[in-house]
């Protein structure tokens, strides 16, 4: 798994290297409520040119995507963005952003 950093405008970024395949996870267990479960997940990404190869959610709260950054452009950056729904009806996202190196 890659080591999240933040970037000097708050959002969180991870690097990575052109041409690898790496999981990303985001924990959203201490945004639920005690109970709570994820019912749905998903990923997206911009700019297009970032292949979010496929995706899994635990109802525990987990949220893992797979990046594939093989499409992408070495030296560009990418917002990566986590969207959740719950049992509870609640709704939140988190933005990340993926830096591809060459």
């Amino acid at each position: 798994m890659a080591t999240v950093k933040v970037d000097s405008d708050g959002i969180p970024y991870w690097d990575q290297i052109q041409d690898t395949r790496l999981d990303y996870t985001i924990d959203w267990t201490s945004w639920m409520n005690a109970g709570d479960q994820v019912v749905s997940a998903r990923w997206s990404s911009s700019p297009l040119g970032l292949a979010v190869t496929s995706g899994s959610y635990s109802s525990a709260g987990m949220h893992t995507g797979w990046v594939s950054p093989s499409a992408g452009n070495a030296g560009s950056e990418y917002l990566l963005v986590s969207k959740i729904f719950t049992e509870d009806t609640r709704e939140n996202k988190v933005k990340v952003r993926i830096k591809v190196g060459s």
